[in-house]
Parts: structure tokens; C-alpha cells; sequence
């Protein structure tokens, strides 16, 4: 109606006459009559997009209380639709009946709902998403649509609700509308606890300034120590006479700022030493001693606690705003009433953290050291070197042609100095 108004305006001071809308009809805006007319056929075409529109949500909605898929996008671990192939007289290939009715968007593909899970548990367990995203594109998974990972989009398929058990997993997933929650048709493909521990490690790990793209390249960067001054080793590689690149640890002799931090003296090529310090890490983890050592305690039912609490505290802050539409709280009395179910909230996500915290040191159950490190990247390896390894300690000395796996390399001038 605003634009017609305009055109009416229009007609007035410019050259403007005639309207013709896409049913054929023509108006006149010269005339009183035509005017009236125009207005009229617009405001009855606003009254039908608005019956159109309530009509909508109507379906909508009620499709959402009763869970069922609500199209679009075919989304991760799900099945798309598939439809019989036509060729029609010309040749064309078209799309016939529809094969798959009643599972699209509600049946588990299990390859795909496996990274789902993969990568929930590494990131649970201290992975960044940047790493993620390199090595399912090292191996060549494909994303939704069948193109590469990329941060960001993995980030949103991670945090999305529908894949999370409305209650008990395993069980029914989560359809969300208008953000309210409803239980869904289609199963869940991870439970509430596993995702609220993703979230809470997502929190830890979120920093207010950019991050490095390209991630670590030496695994024992700064836990390396000089044998000689007891200084810091860095990643310090070079390219050698051949134009190949040597990977080394070096010592620093002196920092940004000029100042003396040791020798520099000290070098030794990086992939001997981080596979010698790695396969002694493995070795030592598998150990029963270890084990109990780093056994977490057993949080299983404080956790689904909290999740329950957090959903409920969640709920009050939206009946807290109804309230308040609805006349029963004051603006004064809501803001009070918001301020401490927000704290509470906070409470309870701030001990969903720490049981984060303690968790990021377990290796996802079912799985070995072994098998995890195969696909993990170097700063969950840090991680777990740093619950076993104080330092490990550079000593100076040549191979004098001494071979090991294949690197002319001397182990005996690599001391590991052991937390446990």
C-alpha cells in the first residue's frame, strides 16, 4: 500500500497515468475512480499475501510441534531425495517419482553420521576446528553438498541442534522452530551431553583475536630444552646445499627484543626427535600406572544433571520475557528476575566447562592412543604429551654416522624428563 501511495503521488506531478498490474488489469491514476480502484485491488492483494503468509506458519508450525522435516537443504548424515530419472521425447533428463517418501532428511546415512561423531569427540577432546577441516579434507570426506570442508561451514553443521537428542540417546533428534525445541521423527545422531561438552569446549578454546590459519608444524616446539644452557628450542628449519628443507630444533640465542636467552648453539633434526619422544609418550600412556593416574572422576551423572538444569534455566528466561509481554512482571521485576536466572545459567555452564576441562584429557571411548593419533592433529598430541613430559632435553653430540629408523641419529642424546 506504500508503494501505491507513492505511484498516486506520482501521478500528480509527473507524466505517470496508467497502471497495469500482471493480472491485465489497467488503472487509471488521472481519474478519482481509477485511484479508487487502484487502491482497492492493492489492498485486497495485501490481504491475500497476509491470509497466504498466516496459512504458512500455520503449516509450519504445526509440522514443527509434530517434528516432522521441514525440506530445504538436504542436511549432514541424512538422506536427500532421490527421484526416478525421465527422459522426455527431446531427450531431456528430468526428475519422476519420488523413491525414497518418508526418508528424506529423517534416515541415518551411518558414513556420514560417523564424522558427525568423529569430530564432535576430538574437538570434546581438545581439537581445533582448523584441524578438523585439514585432515577430513586430507581424507578426501566430503562435505554435504560434495564439495571441501571449509571453517566455518563445519563449525555450523557441529553446533546445529537437530542432530541432538531431544531427551534420552539414543532416541529421537531435535526439530527447532522459532527457537523453541520439539521432539523430532528422524533419530538422533549424538547425545545432549556429548554436544553441551562440544559447546563448552568451543567456548574454551574461542579467542578474541585470530587464530593461525596454517596451525602448528613442530610438534615439540618449546618443551624442547638446550643440553647445553637449558634454554628454549624452537622449530628452526633450513633449506640445505640440495634445496631440500631440513626440519630442526634450534636454540634461540636471542629473543624479539634483543636480549640473551641462550646459546645457540645447539641443533637437531625435528622428525627423529618427535618420533622418539612420541612412540616413549604412547608407551608410557598404556601403562596402568598412567592410566589411574590420569583416570578422571566418574562425572557421568553430575553431567546429565546439568544438562537437564541448563535446559530448564534456559525455558525460565523465556517464560521470564512472556511474562512480561503477557503484563504479570513489571519491566523492574523482569529485569531482577532475568538478572538472577542469567547468573544461574552462567553457574551452571560455568561447571560444564570444568567437566569439559577434566574430559578433553580422554581419548573417546572404544579407541586407543594409537588409533586416535592417527587422524589427530599436533596440538592435541602436545596436549597429551604435556600430561606426561615435563621437557625433553636436547644434549649436545653428533650421530657419527649412527643410523636409527632410518635417520642418522643418536637417541641417546634425547632425555625425556617425566611428570609421571
Amino acid at each position: 500500500m506504500t508503494e501505491a501511495l507513492e505511484l498516486i503521488a506520482l501521478s500528480k506531478t509527473t507524466a505517470l497515468r496508467y497502471v497495469t498490474t500482471t493480472d491485465g488489469m489497467v488503472y487509471d491514476l488521472h481519474t478519482p475512480r481509477g485511484r479508487k480502484a487502484f487502491r482497492e485491488a492493492v489492498s485486497d492483494a495485501e490481504f491475500e499475501t497476509d491470509q497466504s503468509s498466516a496459512r504458512q506458519h500455520r503449516k509450519k508450525n504445526a509440522k514443527a510441534i509434530a517434528g516432522a522435516f521441514h525440506g530445504g537443504q538436504r542436511p549432514y548424515g541424512y538422506e536427500g531425495a532421490k527421484y526416478e530419472t525421465l527422459t522426455t521425447p527431446d531427450g531431456e533428463k528430468i526428475n519422476g517419482r519420488l523413491l525414497n517418501p518418508g526418508r528424506v532428511g529423517c534416515a541415518i546415512i551411518e558414513e556420514e553420521a560417523a564424522v558427525r561423531r568423529e569430530c564432535t569427540n576430538r574437538i570434546i577432546c581438545g581439537e581445533r576446528e582448523a584441524d578438523l577441516v585439514d585432515d577430513l579434507n586430507r581424507r578426501a570426506i566430503p562435505a554435504s553438498g560434495g564439495g571441501r570442508w571449509r571453517k566455518g561451514n563445519l563449525r555450523y553443521l557441529l553446533m546445529r541442534r537437530r542432530d541432538v537428542a531431544f531427551a534420552e540417546f539414543p532416541g529421537p533428534g531435535t526439530r527447532v522452530y522459532k527457537n523453541k525445541e520439539y521432539r523430532a521423527v528422524w533419530p538422533a545422531i549424538i547425545s545432549k551431553e556429548d554436544y553441551e561438552l562440544m559447546m563448552a569446549a568451543f567456548k574454551l578454546t574461542q579467542s578474541p583475536y585470530p587464530t593461525r590459519t596454517k596451525g602448528r608444524t613442530y610438534l615439540l616446539s618449546g618443551i624442547c630444552r638446550c643440553g647445553r644452557c637449558g634454554g628454549a628450542m624452537y622449530g628452526k628449519g633450513r633449506k640445505s646445499k640440495d634445496g631440500s628443507y631440513q626440519r630442526r630444533y634450534g636454540c634461540r640465542h636471542k629473543d624479539a627484543y634483543g636480549e640473551i636467552v641462550g646459546c645457540g648453539k645447539t641443533f637437531r633434526y625435528a622428525d627423529p626427535v618427535d618420533l622418539l619422544v612420541w612412540e616413549a609418550v604412547v608407551y608410557r600412556f598404556d601403562t596402568p600406572e598412567v592410566a589411574a593416574a590420569l583416570a578422571p572422576t566418574d562425572d557421568q551423572a553430575r553431567l546429565k544433571e546439568l544438562v537437564e538444569l541448563q535446559t530448564k534455566q534456559k525455558l525460565h528466561l523465556e517464560g521470564l520475557v512472556a511474562d512480561y509481554g503477557a503484563g504479570v512482571l513489571t519491566r523492574d521485576e523482569l529485569v531482577i528476575a532475568k538478572t538472577s536466572a542469567q547468573a544461574a545459567l552462567a553457574s551452571t555452564e560455568s561447571e560444564l566447562s570444568k567437566i569439559q576441562s577434566n574430559r578433553a584429557r580422554i581419548i573417546p571411548a572404544g579407541q586407543t592412543l594409537k588409533t586416535v593419533a592417527e587422524t589427530a592433529s599436533i596440538e592435541w598430541k602436545r596436549k597429551i604429551i604435556s600430561l606426561l613430559v615435563d621437557y625433553v632435553e636436547i644434549l649436545p653430540g653428533h650421530p657419527r654416522g649412527m643410523m636409527w629408523e632410518g635417520f642418522q641419529f643418536n637417541p641417546e642424546h634425547v632425555r625425556i624428563a617425566w611428570k609421571v
